[in-house]
């Protein structure tokens, strides 16, 4: 019979109170002493009743290398008395231990001239007996063990797929709003770290510009920087992924692909898998970790799905930002178009609305606005002027004063422009920049004549860039003053016309970017009625 593997001591792991009850049932029906003891020779558990001693540690070593390798019982004699059986305890092709049982033999049985040959007759079949009842006993030992390591492989599992979950679940999270798919990305490369205990994860995909790590590599550090040890071993990965669907490495310094790019001394697993886009493998998302002894964890089949599925994630993450990107593009390509042909029915107001867009997102910049309201504050800033799309160029282009209803006219543009992008879902949060940028803070503006803070945040900061270009742009019936003049205006109107804290941030702004607001004045060749 070819020799049994020896397993690693798993008795450890186990609730040996199970396996203590059986060893007692046992002693109770065999009437000996019984123990249990590993594959390396330790004594797991003892049930004695005669204290007799049974073999030593090296006896015992002895006896699992020659005899019980080989899967089979063992009885020896101890001396005239005692008799040893001793029973592998078997998982697969592997020796767990053995069951040790210490009873008294009849040495006279049968020995006598003439013999007792019902005594002997007696003797073996009682003989045989125990035999069956050590093996049975060892059988129910093995399936014990089988048993509570199949349920604890079973918790180790369910625990790992609750990890995996989630993942799954806060990537999903993270995904649901629209995010830069470099924080995205970097999101998802540290919690695959945390699921897969790992030391760093990381991506490589040059196509896309895409290269980082969760962590700091201290060693790559010290060592010409861990972007370049990064991207080159990104690169030789990708290569070997040509033909393979994921590499798994134990041992990363016993491959000369990978030696050089892990300058440290201890051992390093590496696990990687492919990152395809447009059918194409473009990078690579792998992890790794270091360990100082020879045997440290190793990755699994359940690893190499988890990335896999998160290489996919990656993938289509990239792919809808792309197409978010691009759609978004078109989208402030249509809207300019739009507004320069609100623009083009008079001279003086081309370039109005995209220099009001400018100063507001200055503004929004010195105030550290959260992403969600500088992008509804962009399209508002842009969009604000779009309900003049119905006033007659005659009232837009009108030299001198305007009458009461020309200038009611001129009123109706705020609501009108609310009333033109209502019905654009992607606009919703930019509506009441629009419908409400010339109310004053003193509450005599319009449409609805709010005041202060009633007015929303939005068109407080866009009626102070309104009033910026309306004041340095020159207008049919006048030219456009300075930088300097506009400043001192706005701060004059500071809590009558407009919020004096939203002048406050402006004054800054234009104290710091004043190069920029001049370059603007510059480019204004004309207004019409803001």
């Amino acid at each position: 019979m070819e020799r049994l593997r020896l397993s690693e001591e798993i008795f450890s792991r186990l609730d040996l109170a199970p396996l203590f009850s059986l060893l007692k049932r046992g002693q109770k029906f065999l009437n000996q002493d019984l123990e249990l003891r590993n594959s390396k020779g330790e004594v797991v558990l003892s049930c004695p009743k005669s204290q007799i001693p049974m073999l030593s540690d090296q006896e015992y070593c002895d006896l699992l290398q020659r005899e019980l390798s080989q899967g089979r019982i063992q009885q020896i004699s101890l001396d005239q008395s005692h008799l040893l059986t001793a029973v592998p305890i078997l998982k697969d092709d592997y020796l767990m231990g053995a069951l040790l049982g210490c009873g008294r033999q009849d040495t006279g049985a049968g020995s006598r001239a003439g013999g007792d040959s019902l005594r002997l007759a007696k003797y073996k079949q009682a003989k045989d007996l125990d035999l069956k009842i050590y093996q049975h006993l060892a059988d129910m030992i093995a399936k014990e063990c089988l048993t509570q390591l199949e349920i604890m492989s079973l918790s180790e599992e369910l625990a790992s797929r609750y990890e995996e979950l989630n993942l799954f679940y806060d990537v999903g999270q993270w995904l649901r709003g629209v995010q830069e798919s470099d924080e995205s990305i970097q999101l998802i490369i540290d919690k695959i770290s945390d699921t897969l205990e790992v030391d760093h994860s990381f991506i490589s995909l040059p196509s896309k510009n895409i290269l980082t790590m969760s962590g700091c590599f201290e060693s790559w550090e010290n060592n010409g920087g861990a972007r370049s040890h990064l991207e080159r071993l990104g690169n030789d990965l990708l290569s070997s992924l040509v033909n393979d669907d994921f590499i798994i490495c134990d041992q990363i310094n016993s491959r000369g692909l990978l030696k050089a790019h892990f300058p440290y001394p201890a051992e390093v697993s590496l696990i990687a898998v492919p990152v395809n886009m447009s059918s194409l493998r473009q990078g690579v998302l792998g992890a790794f970790f270091l360990h100082d002894e020879p045997r440290g964890k190793k990755f699994t089949a359940s690893d190499v799905r988890l990335l896999q599925s998160m290489a996919e994630v990656i993938s289509i993450l990239l792919s809808n930002t792309e197409l978010y990107h691009n759609l978004k593009t078109f989208l402030v390509n249509v809207v300019k178009c739009l507004v320069s042909a609100i623009e083009a029915k008079d001279m003086y107001t081309r370039g109005h609305s995209e220099r009001v867009n400018h100063i507001s997102m200055l503004i929004a910049e010195h105030m550290n606005l959260p992403p969600a309201v500088k992008e509804s504050l962009n399209w508002a800033s842009i969009l604000h002027d779009i309900g003049k799309i119905g006033i007659p160029e005659k009232i837009l282009t009108k030299p001198g004063k305007l009458t009461d209803e020309e200038y009611a006219e001129i009123k109706k543009h705020p609501e009108r422009g609310y009333v033109i992008l209502k019905p654009i879902q992607g606009f919703q949060s930019s509506l009441d920049g629009v419908r409400f940028h010339q109310e004053r803070y003193d509450g005599h503006g319009y449409p609805q004549g709010l005041k202060g803070k009633d007015i929303p945040l939005s068109a407080r900061i866009i009626a102070v860039g309104d009033t910026y270009d309306a004041i340095t742009s020159d207008r049919a019936y006048r030219q456009g003053r300075s930088h300097q003049e506009a400043v001192a205006e706005i701060k004059r109107v500071a809590g009558t016309q407009l919020d004096p804290d939203i002048v406050r941030v402006f004054l800054e702004v234009a104290e710091s970017h004043k190069e920029e607001l001049l370059k603007l004045e510059r480019q204004t060749e004309g207004g019409g009625v803001g």
